[in-house]
């Protein structure tokens, strides 16, 4: 039941996005039913996977547990909540951001060049083989989906620098 929420909340929160980028002109974000198994959200072609969304647990709990301490995720927070359930909610956001910039990126014409894509193959690849047997079995990710989200990525930040030059 507690996914149940986690989705309730993650589609209030993606309306609200939808909201704020149809006031910015031609960028149509809509949420689609029907998700295959192992998607977690899908804007207009743009899925989030499972295994995307570990990927980015696995990383910020590495570099929260090294920061603070393996005890941090039972930390209760002023609103009775629990540092788990906060950075579960930035993880959602962010993803759903990082998604969405994506889509609007392409929207905007925004491309990658051979060389980025490239980048994209060799850091891909990199990555899966230097986090161990043990991690590439919970990501369940495959090379395909890690370039994907690099790709995201590199839309995401190229856009954000498009309009930062404004």
């Amino acid at each position: 039941m507690k996914n149940k929420g986690l989705i309730i909340g993650l589609i209030v929160f993606v309306l609200a996005l939808a909201g704020c980028f149809a006031a910015c002109g031609n960028v149509r974000i809509r949420l689609t039913g029907g998700l295959s198994e192992g998607e977690l959200f899908r804007i207009e072609d743009k899925v989030c996977t499972e295994a995307e969304a570990r990927l980015f647990l696995m990383n910020q709990k590495n570099r929260c547990e090294q920061a603070y301490g393996e005890k941090i995720w039972s930390v209760s927070l002023e609103d009775g909540s629990t540092f788990a359930d906060y950075m579960s909610s930035e993880l959602r956001d962010f993803l759903v951001q990082l998604k969405s910039m994506a889509l609007m990126a392409e929207s905007r014409g925004i491309s990658l060049s051979d060389e980025e894509e490239r980048q994209i193959s060799e850091a891909s690849s990199a990555y899966l083989s230097s986090v161990g047997e043990e991690a590439l079995t919970y990501l369940g990710i495959s090379q395909e989906e890690m370039e994907q989200l690099y790709r995201d990525y590199q839309m995401a930040r190229r856009l954000a620098d498009q309009i930062s030059s404004l």
